[in-house]
């Protein structure tokens, strides 16, 4: 019987002893494909987040740019009444300030030098009033005349890079894109009045000074 008893265990130690090698090869192999996989896709969010990143502060530099222009613009701005009234005054600074700021490019440069210092750049860029009624958050009206906010709206990308990604995915260079949306918003008002210097006996001067501020409205699209 113990000779039999051996004879059949002798098969199974070979078989056992054979399969070490295959299985330690298994496990290689997969540690070897999973791993970069894990450390891949680790790596792709720690880009994206980076991205992200990089166009947040890029739209918040480009709204404090716009605020910077506007704040310079209306530290006294004024008009005699009469002829005109706090209606007038307030559309034609609405009109000859505001408006012309928000169609223009003025926070382009700090927002692409903001992204660059990010380690991304900046693939498109627009401003614009953001039109919203009286009752809108970051919308004040002055005197009947609703002033909105002016809104950043950009996109950036910032690529791939690493050895390990190239090696195995090839997506060296692959860029992974962002967006964000800056505002310069009207904060508050100063109003007084003086003589008006071209007919002080009969007319008024009435002053504004208006102080913009800034805020991130929307990450992540």
């Amino acid at each position: 019987m113990r000779k039999l008893r051996d004879a059949i265990k002798q098969p199974l130690v070979e078989e056992r002893g054979s399969m070490v090698p295959l299985v330690t090869a298994l496990i290689t192999m997969a540690v070897l494909v999973i791993l970069p996989m894990v450390w891949n896709t680790g790596a792709i969010r720690a880009i994206r987040r980076q991205s992200q990143n990089s166009s947040d502060a890029a739209a918040h530099a480009g709204a404090e740019a716009v605020a910077r222009q506007l704040n310079n613009m209306s530290r006294d701005w004024w008009g005699c009444i009469p002829p005109e009234t706090p209606q007038t005054i307030v559309g034609r600074y609405l009109g000859t300030v505001v408006t012309p700021i928000a169609a223009g490019q003025v926070g382009y440069g700090s927002a692409a030098s903001f992204a660059s210092q990010n380690r991304g750049s900046l693939i498109s860029y627009a401003q614009h009033l953001h039109p919203m009624g009286p009752d809108g958050v970051h919308a004040k009206m002055v005197d009947g005349v609703v002033i909105p906010p002016i809104h950043v709206n950009l996109r950036a990308s910032s690529p791939v890079r690493g050895a390990l990604e190239l090696a195995i995915y090839d997506v060296n260079g692959t860029p992974l894109y962002s967006g964000a949306t800056g505002e310069a918003y009207l904060d508050r008002v100063r109003t007084w009045t003086t003589p008006c210097p071209y007919n002080p006996t009969k007319a008024i001067a009435r002053h504004y000074q208006f102080t913009w501020k800034v805020r991130l409205v929307r990450t992540g699209w």
